[in-house]
């Protein structure tokens, strides 16, 4: 692995990041750079399959699909399909696999119950929602908030998030009245009352 230092402009990127995969015989690319460079550079690391592992945040990274760019940030981050296909991939060229561990920091998560992966940070958004029907949304999205909160601290983060979801004006409405779409965000609502450090959204709240 070779660690790109470039301070240059994003024109002269990609005849770096050339030689460093030409004299280093690199099997990935570490850098810390600017959005510019990285977009600059991941062009040549996509084109000759070499991983290219960037604290850069830029979206137009993910939304480009490319399979060998892994963005690694604090939070925040966004990863697409195309990484998550890769990770497939090599777990396939492997051959077979009898086991696989899934790790959320540093602690595998794989056969733990879903409230227990809740607990530690990561929540999940389902396109079948999955409400109290007969309960108001705020009832529902406070639901969310009783992990970790009291019962009077779960109201108030439910206001929030109700209002961060642009939902706050249907509070006492009841569940089963609402549209899908509807549904869907007072989900989203309860899922960030969690408090969550990562949250998988499935297709309709990631569109």
């Amino acid at each position: 692995m070779a660690r790109a230092d470039s301070s240059s402009a994003p024109a002269n990127a990609a005849t770096v990041a050339q030689r460093l995969i030409a004299e280093n015989d690199c099997c990935a690319i570490l850098g810390a750079f600017a959005s510019a460079l990285t977009l600059a550079i991941s062009e040549v690391t996509e084109r000759r399959g070499v991983p290219l592992i960037t604290m850069s945040c830029s979206d137009l990274l993910t939304s480009r699909g490319f399979r060998n760019v892994f963005q690694v940030t604090p939070k925040g981050s966004v990863i697409g399909m195309a990484q998550f296909n890769m990770a497939t991939d090599l777990v396939a060229s492997a051959g077979k696999v009898s086991k696989v561990a899934i790790l959320f920091e540093g602690h595998r998560i794989n056969g733990l119950k879903p409230h227990q992966v809740c607990r530690r940070g990561m929540v999940k958004t389902f396109q079948n929602v999955a409400l109290f029907p007969d309960l108001t949304v705020m009832d529902n999205v406070l639901t969310g908030g009783l992990l970790r909160l009291s019962l009077a601290d779960a109201r108030s983060l439910a206001r929030v998030n109700l209002e961060k979801v642009g939902m706050a004006q249907i509070a006492d409405k009841r569940a089963a009245d609402l549209t899908f779409p509807e549904k869907a965000l007072v989900e989203m609502a309860r899922a960030l009352c969690t408090q969550p450090k990562v949250v998988l959204l499935d297709e309709v709240m990631a569109a």
